[in-house]
């Protein structure tokens, strides 16, 4: 009698490195997912937007072959990247007005920088002649050279002509107020009275910086207040030239001859 033996009844082994059907690796759409990771990114503007189009017609090509592997991945992808480009594109053109906007502010701030320095060599001037005031914009030269600010920034922007023009300073943006006083202390409120100002022009007409005898500048912009100040300015004006001593008309720089005693 012949015995089988046990190796008989097993299997045959499959060959070492054999394809099972049931583990096969699944093919990836790694274009599909790069278009929705470039659109998932919009905080980068317009080449995050581009990249995510761009990757998502390689994705939708490769989901064909794929039986629509990653289809879904791509079409989110062109979307996100349609919205990045639309946002980008509102977000330029947001910007230009808005950048117009700022470099009209700095200018309008330099020009309040300029005019706040005025005011300090007035104030100098006042402490080196003991309180006296000083008669006009060339007395400031003997404290400091203030014609290097006295071109206001946005009047060359807008083409102001020159509201002054002294020998020392030369052309000026800005007009020097004499208090009609001799002394600051007789000036009645610092806060209030002007010291300089700057004609509406040389901002186009928006408004007007005026620096006051305490330092502060104020920015007036085109209205009741502004024509308030400007008709208070004149009349300081006025009162300055009626106080001033009169000259022969000769020789402006001697005095007028003394009255009887």
């Amino acid at each position: 009698m012949t015995t089988t033996p046990p190796e008989a009844n097993l299997p045959p082994l499959t060959a070492v490195g054999a394809p099972i059907p049931y583990a096969r690796r699944e093919e990836l759409n790694r274009p599909a997912t790069a278009s929705l990771i470039w659109g998932v990114m919009l905080f980068v503007p317009f080449l995050s937007g581009i990249l995510a189009i761009k990757y998502s017609r390689r994705g939708l090509q490769r989901a064909e072959q794929l039986e629509g592997t990653g289809a879904g991945f791509a079409r989110a992808g062109f979307v996100l990247g349609v919205i990045n480009l639309v946002l980008s594109a509102a977000f330029c053109v947001a910007l230009v007005p808005l950048t117009i906007h700022a470099k009209r502010q700095a200018r309008l701030m330099q020009c309040a920088s300029q005019l706040r320095q005025i005011g300090m060599a007035a104030h100098a001037y006042v402490n080196i002649n003991r309180g006296s005031v000083p008669p006009d914009m060339d007395a400031l030269m003997s404290v400091t050279n203030v014609s290097a600010v006295c071109t206001c920034p946005d009047a060359k922007h807008h083409g102001a002509p020159p509201a002054a023009a002294t020998p020392k300073v030369g052309n000026s943006s800005y007009v020097y107020v004499h208090p009609s006083v001799s002394r600051m202390i007789q000036i009645p409120n610092v806060a209030t009275t002007p010291l300089a100002y700057e004609p509406p022009a040389n901002h186009g007409g928006r408004g007007m910086n005026v620096v006051f005898w305490d330092g502060h500048v104020e920015f007036y912009t085109s209205g009741p207040a502004m024509q308030k100040l400007q008709a208070r300015i004149a009349a300081m004006e006025q009162a300055a030239k009626a106080a001033a001593p009169a000259t022969p008309a000769g020789n402006p720089n001697t005095p007028a001859p003394a009255g009887p005693e």
